[in-house]
């Protein structure tokens, strides 16, 4: 049985489909006596690996302890930006982390990437937007989550993007209108991505 496992999709696996990708491992390590001791903010470690098949890994080197896996984008990713974000929590405080990067696709036109990564906030992600004026052209939308298997509960309905009144936003239903609505919730990581005639601007 499959239930409670992790599962992969094996076309984003297989070497033949995917030449030159590179894959890294994240493990999240929970201990009660460590969370009581204040070091709950770096339980993430990484390692890289190749696949040797769309089911069979070989580690390419160490594990990167309590670095989670978007440090690894920000070590390869080349021009990266990764920033953290503290969140209040009932008890104590929760962290999400933020990474973005910006390719220049030529003719004016820029491919811009983010990952928002919710570590360990039990409030979990709502929604993620960006100020994009309304005469800026985007296109290519891509969005990435959790595919929610063996009856857990959660609505894994995709968040779609919306472009009004110099936003780019993309949102799931509030805890209020569904508890089980498809938030970032602690440990996973969701990707947001679309191209756009202007250059990056801070």
């Amino acid at each position: 049985t499959m239930r409670g496992k992790l599962q992969i999709d094996l076309d984003k696996t297989d070497p033949s489909q995917n030449s030159g990708a590179r894959y890294f491992l994240e493990g999240y390590y929970m201990s009660p006596d460590d969370t009581a001791a204040g070091n709950h903010m770096n339980n993430a470690s990484f390692r890289e690996v190749n696949f040797n098949s769309s089911t069979n890994t070989s580690p390419v080197a160490g594990t990167e302890r309590q670095k989670s896996a978007m440090f690894a984008w920000k070590a390869v990713g080349g021009g990266v930006t990764l920033k953290s974000f503290p969140t209040e929590e009932a008890e104590g405080s929760g962290l999400v982390y933020l990474g973005y990067k910006a390719t220049d696709l030529g003719a004016g036109w820029y491919h811009y990437q983010y990952a928002v990564q919710n570590l360990n906030s039990h409030r979990g992600v709502q929604s993620f937007n960006l100020e994009v004026p309304d005469c800026i052209e985007v296109e290519n939308f891509t969005f990435t989550d959790v595919d929610y298997h063996s009856g857990e509960g959660v609505d894994g309905t995709d968040w779609e993007p919306v472009h009004a009144n110099g936003t780019l936003t993309w949102s799931t239903e509030t805890y209020n209108q569904n508890v089980y609505a498809n938030a970032i919730r602690w440990g996973s990581m969701y990707t947001f991505g679309f191209d756009a005639n202007r250059a990056p601007d801070n």
